[in-house]
């Protein structure tokens, strides 16, 4: 399943590559209660 958040969700985070970070996100309504591993996919707009 794929998710696709709001960059604002990450404002004024420092996210640093190789590091462990965790973030409170609004969970997906439909989603299914329990342990979620996630992969974090950053598109850089400049």
């Amino acid at each position: 399943m794929t998710i696709k958040v709001s960059s604002d969700a990450f404002k004024g985070q420092n996210i640093l590559a190789g590091s462990e970070r965790r973030f409170l996100l609004p969970w997906p309504e439909g989603f299914a209660v329990g342990p979620v591993q996630a992969d974090l996919k950053l598109d850089v707009e400049r």
